[in-house]
């Protein structure tokens, strides 16, 4: 199939989220200052908050003196090792995620950074509360009794008790590791810049093609929901590829400008943060005429159950596509699922 002149947007987020990383691997590698040999290896399993927060995380852990091995990007090996070691029957990402811890054991790192992600949001954000799914929540301690004898290190992440609070987790779960105060809060400095860079790069980025297809009347496809199912493209099927074969440029949500959306007066109660992010894509695509959304949600996802008839609710008036995906769906259902969506458009 020819190759399509659309620009890929979701190769680019992901190029963006993995920069620092790459740049700090690569630096390490080359290096003849450090013997990274007697470096401590920390692994970080490419899952659920990473996929928004990689850079944060890991700039954090190479600044604090240690090596940090990301598992591989989501493929078919990842899948089937995460259906193999995954305990009970659980959403797709679940088990997507069991197969990036079992693939970082095997790569044989001296520890697994999986923190409890509990709250996301910080005071000052609309909503005080952005809580992430219960299996988010609990990731440590499931994929711990289902994959026997890694280390983990686990702090809890709930960014609304403020700064204070997340110093301290850091500082209890890396003691071993002779990790100071001071180090961390210098860590956490530099982390966040490199965060800040990756989000004000795809916010850049989402500007600039939005303001390219305005006068076009060109449809784009805004693809909706959790980063970890949404953007991964070992997840999604990549139907924003299939999207760019038949000549449909798609664009991630979070390069919508998401945060000039308030919702607190319609929706006082919504507390889970993806649901909070989906709710204010869906306002953005009801309000800007040539835009049309793809929501896609996994089996089994209890939170999304209850956030898609919110969802039906904003984007009123506008058709929208929602495929849910596990590890049996089938691309080419996916496609044509896509093709009737866009006819209906039509």
């Amino acid at each position: 199939s020819q190759k399509s002149t659309l620009p890929d947007l979701f190769s680019f987020r992901e190029e963006m989220l993995w920069k620092e990383h790459e740049k700090r691997k690569a630096l390490c590698v080359s290096s003849r200052i450090t013997d990274h040999a007697s470096r401590t290896k920390i692994g970080i399993p490419y899952i659920f908050f990473f996929h928004d927060y990689l850079p944060f995380w890991s700039t954090l852990l190479w600044e604090l003196g240690f090596e940090v091995i990301v598992s591989s990007k989501t493929n078919k090996q990842i899948v089937n090792l995460g259906v193999e070691n995954v305990i009970s029957e659980a959403c797709f990402p679940v088990k997507v995620a069991h197969g990036h811890i079992k693939w970082l054991k095997d790569a044989g790192v001296d520890a697994i950074f999986i923190p409890s992600f509990i709250n996301i949001n910080q005071n000052g954000d609309e909503y005080n509360r952005g809580l992430s799914c219960p299996y988010v929540q609990t990731i440590p301690y499931v994929s711990r009794a289902a994959i026997k004898d890694m280390k983990t290190i686990t702090p809890v992440i709930d960014l609304g008790l403020g700064a204070g609070y997340l110093k301290k987790e850091l500082k209890r779960s890396l003691s071993e590791y002779g990790v100071r105060e001071g180090d961390i809060e210098r860590a956490i400095r530099i982390a966040q810049s490199a965060q800040d860079e990756f989000q004000s790069a795809i916010k850049e980025k989402g500007r600039e093609i939005l303001e390219k297809v305005k006068g076009q009347g060109s449809r784009v496809i805004v693809i909706i929901g959790r980063a970890y199912n949404a953007f991964d493209s070992g997840v999604n099927l990549e139907i924003p590829k299939k999207l760019s074969h038949i000549d449909v440029i798609s664009i991630p949500m979070d390069m919508l400008p998401l945060d000039n959306e308030r919702l607190k007066n319609t929706w006082p109660n919504m507390y889970w943060r993806s649901g909070q992010r989906i709710l204010r894509a869906a306002r953005i695509v009801r309000n800007t005429p040539n835009l049309y959304a793809i929501y896609i949600g996994n089996f089994s996802c209890g939170p999304d159950s209850f956030i898609l008839k919110y969802f039906k609710e904003e984007v009123k008036g506008k058709p929208f596509l929602h495929i849910e995906i596990d590890e049996h769906s089938a691309d080419a259902g996916a496609i044509t699922r896509c093709e009737a969506f866009l006819d209906s458009i039509e």
